[in-house]
């Protein structure tokens, strides 16, 4: 991506700051609100999507992640939890009101920096746009993302004023809630204030090391004092989260990243090699984009001349490159949009910055909206709207009306039947908590039923010592029913098939359970029920 190379011209003056806020506002609200009304009803992912649910939930009965169910940091749940009791309800709706909210926060905060840095409104409404396609997919991740943007925010706001420790101190404060939310955020936020401190000593700008140091020190503690809290008050909670911190490096199962020269499209459909070919290239040009912005911009910083756009760029690249760990730790397509956010925003800043050149002005205008038209319609085919459309078009009748907590949604046709026939099940069973068992990797089907799950494991994604693996057998004693898609893996790997990870369940299973087959599914999945205590035998569809 080329970056104009001329001196700057003139740039648009920030408007106040309380009529830029309220318009920051109101346009956040208005893309956000919008596309949850598009999306909130359409598809469904019982696996990632269900984890958050399930979590959620469990929080809002009392319970506290990593100690009492498996999950992330605490941060997101509790955040989910107080939604649920704002409006009085735990439905997967409210769930991804919550997470919109969150989402609108971010946004709200990134258009209110970029305004003050002289983008000028057009230009932030088009950022606004391309930014809520990006939170539409994937829905339970707009966390992470939006984090991204809230790291952008901070950092363009102490390269504005780098010797004011009150900015530095919020730069610490908002460290601090993001490693509440995950670790890895906290990582990252780290490392783009020492890449931030970094810059602007190169760039000659005047930091009180020392007090910047200790603001942003006494910021991040008091930002993590949720987490702390937590370690304090609920009994247990200490212990199983630094456990949990020792086995962070075995959460990824790593992938290559897909650089040009590693895919291979043939035998893919046209659309579907034309994606992988632009999302690889874009492995390549995104992470050069924030290198090139950031040595532009710091010498044009180091001689005096940058404005204050140029700042903009500066501080969308200081926040990418952390955050490129979180889009190529694993780097398939899913993790790769939780990641590079920032860039939508350095791609604007692009296109609108001034040159004095007419076809620099061009090159660089031409550069900034052809990268972010490509990131546009890379995510386009995976929001839900656009998404399940498609299915239908594609395959009539492959999608169906799902009707859930007062809500209809669009879900697939194999979805619906599996849900119709797990609450009839569950329903003759008599289920309750603890009763039921959904593996390896449908937690959404808890938090669907309204039930906990039979042990401390809902996501099975990781081989478990042996006391652990005891523990899940004697929970096994209680369960009723059982969901089991007894072939399903990650990335074709036979250790975590579920009859693997936990054998003496699966034998458990299969010598005090009834089973049949589920047809019609991507992939074999076996309902078990206990004879004794379940006596009905599932039909096959």
């Amino acid at each position: 991506m080329s970056v104009p190379t001329t001196t700057p011209g003139p740039i648009h003056a920030a408007p106040p700051t309380s009529s830029l806020a309220i318009e920051s506002l109101v346009i956040a609200l208005v893309f956000t609100a919008l596309a949850f009304w598009l999306n909130a009803n359409q598809s469904l992912s019982w696996a990632d999507e269900g984890l958050l649910w399930y979590g959620s939930q469990q929080v809002h009965a009392g319970n506290a992640p990593v100690r009492d169910f498996y999950s992330y940091d605490p941060g997101r749940y509790y955040w989910t939890a107080a939604f649920y009791r704002l409006v009085g309800d735990q439905s997967l709706r409210a769930t991804l009101f919550a997470a919109t909210s969150f989402s609108w926060v971010a946004l709200t905060a990134l258009l209110i920096s970029l305004g003050k840095s002289g983008l000028a409104r057009p230009w932030r409404i088009v950022l606004a746009l391309a930014i809520t396609v990006a939170f539409a997919y994937p829905r339970h991740k707009v966390f992470d993302q939006s984090l991204s943007l809230l790291l952008a925010s901070a950092i363009l706001l102490v390269l504005a004023r780098p010797r004011s420790g009150r900015y530095w101190f919020l730069f610490g404060v908002l460290t601090g809630l993001a490693a509440c939310m995950g670790r890895n955020h906290g990582v990252f936020f780290v490392a783009g204030a020492m890449l931030t401190g970094g810059y602007l000593l190169w760039t000659g700008a005047a930091v009180r090391l020392g007090t910047t140091v200790a603001a942003y020190a006494l910021g991040t503690a008091i930002g993590y004092l949720p987490v702390l809290a937590l370690c304090v008050v609920e009994p247990g909670f200490g212990p199983a989260f630094w456990e949990s911190i020792l086995l962070t490096s075995q959460w990824q199962l790593k992938l290559p990243v897909a650089f040009p020269w590693r895919v291979s499209t043939e035998g893919l459909p046209a659309l579907r090699a034309l994606h992988l070919r632009v999302f690889s290239w874009m492995c390549l040009a995104i992470p050069g984009s924030y290198l090139v912005a950031l040595a532009w911009t710091a010498v044009r910083a180091r001689r005096g001349t940058a404005s204050p756009l140029m700042l903009s760029m500066a501080a969308m690249s200081l926040a990418g490159i952390p955050y490129l760990h979180q889009a190529f730790d694993r780097a398939d397509f899913d993790h790769f949009v939780q990641g590079v956010l920032p860039a939508f925003a350095l791609f604007v800043c692009v296109a609108a910055a001034a040159a004095s050149g007419r076809w620099l002005q061009a090159a660089g205008r031409g550069c900034g909206i052809l990268a972010l038209g490509l990131l546009v319609l890379l995510w386009l085919p995976y929001v839900p709207h656009v998404r399940m459309s498609l299915m239908e078009r594609q395959a009539p009748g492959s999608t169906a009306q799902f009707d859930m907590d007062g809500t209809s949604y669009r879900i697939e046709q194999y979805q619906a039947r599996l849900l119709t026939t797990v609450q009839r099940m569950a329903l003759q069973c008599h289920v309750s908590d603890r009763q039921f068992l959904a593996a390896p990797h449908f937690p959404g089907l808890y938090a669907f039923l309204g039930i906990q799950a039979p042990a401390w494991e809902s996501y099975y994604l990781h081989n478990r010592p042996q006391p652990m693996q005891e523990r899940h057998l004697r929970a096994m004693g209680e369960v009723k029913l059982a969901v089991v898609a007894t072939e399903s893996t990650i990335d074709q790997l036979d250790r975590l098939l579920f009859r693997n990870m936990h054998p003496a369940s699966q034998e458990l299973l299969d010598s005090e359970f009834e089973k049949s087959l589920l047809l019609e599914f991507p992939y074999p999945l076996t309902i078990y029920t206990r004879p004794k205590s379940c006596p009905t035998t599932p039909s096959t569809p």
